[in-house]
C-alpha cells in the first residue's frame, strides 16, 4: 500500500465543484481522500504548498513532440517530462513528424513509443493529407479506428477545398474534429501590411 501524502496550505481550485480555497489535501493510493483543514498522522508525508496552486491536471491540446524524425527538437520523453513539470497531465500531439502521422502504421508506432517513454497521457492527432502536403487525403476512418483524436495538417493549410470538404465529412462521420490554421496561403504569401513604410519601399 502506498504511503499517504498531505499537501498543506495550498490554494485548492476545482472548477468541477466550484472549490477555490486555501486547504489541505490528503492523497491516499494516488487518489484524493479528503480536502479541508487536516491534521496529518504522526510520521505522515507532508508537502508545504503555501502560495502554490493545487489544481486538477492541465490539458494542452497543441503539442509538438516531433518524434519520430526530429528528435533533436523534442522527443516523447523530453516533451512529456516538460509537460508534467508544468502541471499538464494530458497532451495532444501534432502530426508534424517524419514520417508524418498520416497512416495507421505510423500511429501504431507512435503509440508504442508513447507507452514506452511518456510520463503523461498523450493523444495523437493525425494529418489531413498524406505527408501534410495538401494533395491526397488520409484514410480518416482507419486512423479513427487506430485511436487518433482529430485531424490537422498543423502549420500547413489544406488549400484544396475538395479535400477539406472530405475531411469535414469524415469529421461528421467519425465524431473527431478537424483542426486548421485560419489562413489562406494564397492570400497571405507575398503580401505586406499597407502602411507608411510599405508605401515608401514600394
Amino acid at each position: 500500500m502506498a504511503q499517504s501524502l498531505v499537501i498543506r496550505g495550498g490554494r485548492v481550485i476545482d472548477p468541477a465543484s466550484g472549490r477555490d480555497e486555501i486547504a489541505d489535501v490528503l492523497v491516499e493510493d494516488g487518489k484524493i481522500g479528503a480536502i479541508g483543514r487536516l491534521t496529518p498522522a504522526d510520521g505522515a508525508n507532508t508537502f508545504d504548498a503555501t502560495d502554490l496552486l493545487v489544481i486538477p491536471g492541465l490539458i494542452d491540446v497543441h503539442v509538438h513532440l516531433r518524434e519520430p524524425g526530429f528528435e533533436e527538437k523534442e522527443t516523447i520523453a523530453t516533451g512529456t517530462a516538460a509537460a508534467a513539470a508544468g502541471g499538464f497531465t494530458t497532451i495532444f500531439c501534432m502530426p508534424n513528424t517524419r514520417p508524418a502521422l498520416d497512416n495507421v502504421d505510423a500511429i501504431l508506432d507512435l503509440q508504442q513509443r508513447i507507452a514506452r517513454d511518456a510520463v503523461v497521457r498523450v493523444h495523437p492527432i493525425a494529418a489531413i493529407t498524406l505527408n501534410r502536403a495538401g494533395r491526397d487525403p488520409v484514410d480518416f476512418h482507419g486512423l479513427a479506428r487506430a485511436g487518433v483524436v482529430g485531424f490537422t495538417d498543423d502549420g500547413d493549410t489544406t488549400a484544396n477545398s475538395g479535400i477539406m470538404r472530405r475531411a469535414l465529412a469524415a469529421s461528421g462521420e467519425t465524431g473527431l474534429p478537424v483542426i486548421v490554421h485560419c489562413e489562406d496561403k494564397g492570400l497571405a504569401m507575398g503580401s505586406m501590411h499597407e502602411g507608411s513604410v510599405s508605401r515608401e519601399l514600394g
